[in-house]
């Protein structure tokens, strides 16, 4: 017993050091990409990049005190969840609280709530909750079409919202779960060509998402050439001018070229370019080794769980997070359309930080086999 305790708490042990390591990682490199937002856009984020940190902290430390995950299982506490978070999401659009063209934030004083990122918990403790209560070794079109009501609904107000990068992590994650817990292959099949159907509306009705896609396009087939004889005024240009100039060995922490020219989101969205650009093959190395010890610690606590929910919920958070942080690397490197993917702990944004560190202080909450 005493060994199988030892074996518990390493997994737990090495999950929350993963953590640490990875938000520091985040301080690190956004404390590096805060001198071009302050050039930028004038404005100086180092106070909020520990505020961030702090707030998240607070808030995982009070959902482990007032709602660890066990309460969690009851259905009343999961669906008034999703009430709540149908009704922060519907705020910005019906007090028209637009900001950069999208209504994706909630002003409250010293911090911006993105009801959005709120919503990938409830998803995945959703998803527990419905597989956790199967009735039979896989689900049935009795159980699968709340899990299409309730996240389908979820993903729609996202999408008025103007934001497409979160209903995909949340579609993916749904569709990885959807293959774990074997649902019929035809189904799984259907439900991902019916999505990718879905999501080449949602690009086509949209002007700068068509445009996305075109030049994304257009690059890969030759039709426009990448050229690095002058500076790109473009995002994803810029991004990979980062990449290709850093090197094997980078230009070293803080001496980037690109965030101060055209790589605006080098603390955000384009995170992962200021890595690689700065620290090179390492830089590579440490953000790679980080989500897979994500990935390792967090599937064992799943398998060692004591309950189906736990064990669910566990693997949905690293499907939904590991999913993200690749994407985000992805579209960095320019394998996918431009969209806004943060990368989870590391890119600056409190609302995200908030959503993970939620997830993380859940994760700490399961008792796993052995534990009382």
């Amino acid at each position: 017993m005493k060994s199988g305790m030892k074996e518990i708490a390493a997994e737990k042990k090495g999950f929350m050091i993963t953590v640490v390591m990875l938000v520091v990682f985040g301080i690190v490199i956004t404390m590096s990409a805060s001198i071009s937002v302050k050039i930028h856009n004038g404005v100086d984020i180092t106070t909020k990049i520990f505020a961030n940190v702090v707030i998240s902290i607070l808030i995982m430390a009070l959902v482990m005190w007032k709602a660890p995950i066990e309460r969690w299982k009851n259905q009343g506490m999961l669906y008034l969840a999703v009430a709540v978070t149908l009704i922060l999401l519907l705020l910005p659009i019906l007090l028209n609280i637009r900001i950069n063209g999208a209504y994706r934030w909630i002003s409250l004083g010293i911090f911006s709530l993105q009801p959005a990122e709120l919503a990938k918990v409830v998803v995945v403790a959703y998803l527990a909750y419905i597989f956790s209560t199967m009735k039979h070794p896989r689900p049935t079109m009795d159980e699968l079409i709340p899990i299409g009501v309730v996240t389908g609904v979820i993903v729609l107000c996202i999408f008025l919202e103007r934001d497409l990068g979160i209903p995909l992590v949340i579609a993916v994650t749904v569709l990885a779960m959807l293959f774990v817990t074997r649902t019929n292959r035809l189904v799984v099949v259907g439900l991902m060509v019916l999505g990718l159907l879905i999501f080449a509306v949602a690009v086509m009705t949209a002007q700068h998402r068509r445009s996305r896609v075109i030049q994304f396009w257009d690059r890969k087939t030759g039709v426009t050439a990448l050229s690095f004889d002058k500076i790109p005024d473009d995002q994803i240009g810029a991004a990979l001018l980062a990449v290709s100039s850093a090197g094997l060995k980078g230009k070293g922490l803080g001496n980037s070229e690109t965030k101060f020219s055209s790589l605006t989101e080098a603390h955000n969205d384009f995170v992962f370019s200021l890595i690689i650009e700065e620290l090179g093959l390492a830089g590579f190395a440490i953000v790679a080794l980080l989500f897979t010890l994500f990935m390792i610690f967090g599937l064992r606590m799943a398998f060692t769980a004591q309950g189906r929910f736990e064990h669910y919920f566990l693997i949905g958070m690293v499907f939904l997070t590991v999913s993200q942080a690749v994407l985000h690397m992805m579209v960095n490197v320019d394998m996918l359309p431009a969209k806004g993917f943060g990368l989870p702990f590391i890119s600056y944004g409190g609302s995200s930080m908030v959503s993970h560190m939620m997830m993380v202080g859940l994760a700490l909450t399961v008792k796993l086999k052995g534990e009382e």
